[in-house]
């Protein structure tokens, strides 16, 4: 039931995700498309009582192909700042919100 808030850039709007079925037709829509490598580092993290907030710094490397003759590698990194919360069930993700630091992409095509 947690959030994930992506910030926006010069060419992207903020989007977030809110709620576990927002959350599970984001990640299902997303990953139709894109076929990559995410890659955290180690996390920063500061417990306050029943909650925590962490630092992640990331890369994500992938690829996409919208149709046969057209490929989309993408490369973006960047960090999380993420809130979690102890609950009886274990430590949870309560919000992440991604800071991408730069991105590249480029587009292959069949001539």
């Amino acid at each position: 039931d947690g959030a994930f808030e992506l910030v926006g850039t010069a060419d992207r709007p903020t989007r977030c995700y809110e709620g576990r079925a927002a959350l599970k037709q984001f990640c299902e829509t997303f990953n139709a498309l894109w076929t990559g490598l995410h890659l955290m580092h180690l996390p920063q993290i500061t417990l306050e009582g029943d909650t925590a907030k962490s630092r992640v710094h990331f890369e994500w490397t992938a690829v996409a192909r919208s149709d046969p003759s057209r490929t989309v590698q993408r490369r973006v990194h960047g960090y999380y700042e993420v809130t979690y919360r102890n609950t009886p069930g274990g430590w949870r993700m309560l919000r992440r919100v991604e800071h991408g630091v730069g991105s590249a992409e480029h587009q292959f095509g069949v001539l």
